[in-house]
């Protein structure tokens, strides 16, 4: 399932930052609403991993690790996608 796990988180991270940049006052320009939704989740994202971390068991961060390994993601992207429950 290496492929569609790869495709499925791709797709998911592109939705979130797709509803972000949504979610931005029509009165931004389209290019800063673009570069807000790019950088700004993220960075919004890992500050709530940052602040959560210390009360997670490490088995739960080593189980998506795993996860990336066998599926060639990037460990941050699945990171992140996990940390929208704490940040919302």
């Amino acid at each position: 399932m290496r492929n569609e796990l790869k495709s499925f988180i791709s797709e998911l991270y592109a939705y979130i930052e797709d509803q972000f940049k949504e979610a931005v006052p029509s009165w931004v320009p389209d290019w800063l609403a673009s570069r807000i939704s790019a950088f700004g989740v993220g960075t919004a994202l890992d500050m709530t991993y940052y602040a959560t971390k210390p009360f997670t068991k490490v088995d739960y961060y080593e189980e998506m690790r795993g996860l990336c390994k066998a599926a060639g993601i990037k460990f941050k992207y699945l990171r992140r996608i996990h940390m929208i429950g704490e940040l919302t």
